[in-house]
């Protein structure tokens, strides 16, 4: 607000609505069909938006993990100014969802973008998180020196 107490016009830099993940089935698609990519500091999960969309948009994901709500609030701050910067990176728009890691709780500016920058790079290069490998039953986790089951004593 001005000295008169009116409203002041939103900067272009600002974060509109339009550039949000907001709903819950918003989040679930990209959960779901996007790729996934994970660093020390952010997980991130990006797919390509439909045809006719004009831009990429954001979706935060940040945790008690990350710290009180102060940091939580500051967190999402510096990711979305680094989504806001980058974002133009991308070769077409996207749906994108961070969750930062609690490793980002010291995070400058400066070093969010990096991170983020890397991960849009990684999903360039076409890499994702590798899937994980299932044990097919539960006598892989035994120790050495165990028995198999089945195994009777003679």
């Amino acid at each position: 607000m001005n000295s008169a107490g009116e409203r002041l016009p939103r900067r272009a830099a600002d974060f509109p609505a339009a550039a949000r993940l907001r709903a819950q089935a918003e989040f679930e698609v990209v959960f779901k069909t996007g790729r996934k990519v994970v660093t020390r500091e952010l997980v991130a999960w990006m797919r390509p938006v439909p045809p006719g969309a004009s831009r990429s948009r954001l979706g935060l994901s940040v945790g008690r993990r990350v710290g009180g709500a102060v940091q939580r609030n500051r967190t999402k701050r510096l990711l979305r100014d680094a989504f806001r910067h980058l974002s133009h990176t991308l070769p077409e728009p996207h749906d994108v969802v961070l969750v930062p890691r609690p490793a980002n709780l010291t995070r400058t500016a400066e070093e969010t973008r990096r991170a983020l920058q890397a991960v849009f790079e990684r999903l360039a290069r076409g890499e994702s998180a590798r899937p994980r490998k299932r044990r097919s039953n539960r006598s892989s986790r035994a120790g050495p020196g165990s028995k198999p089951p089945g195994d009777k004593p003679a």
